[in-house]
């Protein structure tokens, strides 16, 4: 990716008139993503079903 979008700004930060590479953009929505998806997969229903499997085998082993 590092060759195709090498020089090709993304996006500008609206602060100062600083470009954000490819790089910057992907990591930022890697960790929104990741943050938001952690705070929702307990509302989701296969996701909340694993989760009480797992809960299970925890107090069993306890």
């Amino acid at each position: 990716m590092s060759l195709r979008f090498e020089g090709i700004p993304l996006y500008t930060l609206p602060v100062r008139d600083i470009q954000a590479g490819y790089v910057f953009v992907l990591l930022s929505l890697y960790i929104a993503m990741r943050i938001s998806f952690g705070r929702i997969k307990k509302f989701l229903p296969l996701l909340r079903q694993v989760e009480k499997i797992r809960e299970e085998q925890r107090t069993k082993r306890d």
